[in-house]
């Protein structure tokens, strides 16, 4: 199954077993049921066998921490990231200011162990770093702002 095809099945999929399609008193496995001194503000309250309430996220996101997406030009650091997601203003990869219309409920956030702070060093130019040719051309191509270049370093960091 191809990446694009994956989430219309998933938003089916919690579409077809998220919905409740009116009374169902009349069946015989009744996934529903309402308890007469279970009210809120005179109103009954039915509890069911399926979530209400969706929490919106992101389960799988990498900072500029992990080599793949630092060197790919993602700039934001964990704490930027957290507060991306909490729906603050950030200075995105590009150097606009940037803002979710909406924060997320939840993020995760899964930056890579390996290798955990040399793209940053990488990305800043460390001097010690900068005396290494490769690292110095992939600084260069990082920093260049085009995108090609740095999934260039990218390809290259993994095949090294």
């Amino acid at each position: 199954m191809k990446k694009h095809e994956i989430f219309p099945l998933a938003i089916s999929f919690l579409l077809f077993f998220s919905c409740n399609n009116g009374d169902s008193t009349n069946q015989s496995n009744d996934s529903t049921k309402t308890n007469p001194q279970d009210t809120v503000a005179g109103v009954a309250v039915k509890e069911t066998a399926f979530p209400e309430k969706v929490y919106w996220g992101d389960e799988h996101l990498h900072s500029a921490w992990s080599a793949d997406a630092g060197s790919s030009g993602t700039r934001l650091e964990p704490e930027d990231v957290l507060r991306f997601a909490m729906g603050e203003t950030v200075k995105g990869s590009t150097g606009n200011d940037v803002k979710l219309a909406r924060a997320v409920d939840w993020v995760t956030i899964t930056d890579h162990s390996d290798a955990m702070g040399v793209i940053g060093g990488i990305i800043k130019g460390d001097p010690e770093f900068m005396q290494d040719s490769t690292l110095k051309r992939w600084h260069d191509l990082i920093i260049s702002g085009d995108k090609n270049k740095a999934f260039q370093v990218t390809k290259e960091m993994i095949e090294a």
